[in-house]
């Protein structure tokens, strides 16, 4: 990830299906100062053959303790659909201020 100073990085993990417009919302530690952090946290989900769950990843600069995403400025954000991580193993991407690359 590309950033123009130092910034204090958490990824938000939203889950949504055709039916539910956000079934879940997990969130990352955060990491100080870090331009291009990797996350230590890890998530366990339900993964249903049958339905479409789409994972969308935001990247936010925690600016203060508060909880509220609207408190933290979104650097990027990336998509991808369960089905791919569980057959594929992982999805390469980037993210960025526009979204996936």
């Amino acid at each position: 990830m590309l950033l123009l100073g130092k910034s204090d990085p958490m990824c938000v993990v939203h889950v949504r299906t055709l039916d539910l417009p956000e079934l879940s919302e997990q969130r990352t530690e955060k990491i100080e100062n870090e331009p291009n952090p990797v996350f230590r946290r890890t998530f366990r989900m339900t993964y249903r053959f049958e339905e479409q769950q789409l994972l969308t990843f935001k990247i936010y600069d925690v600016d203060s303790e508060d909880s509220d995403l609207e408190d933290h400025k979104l650097l990027g954000f990336a998509d991808c659909h369960l089905g791919q991580l569980v057959f594929r193993g992982e999805v390469g991407s980037t993210v960025t201020s526009r979204g996936i690359t």
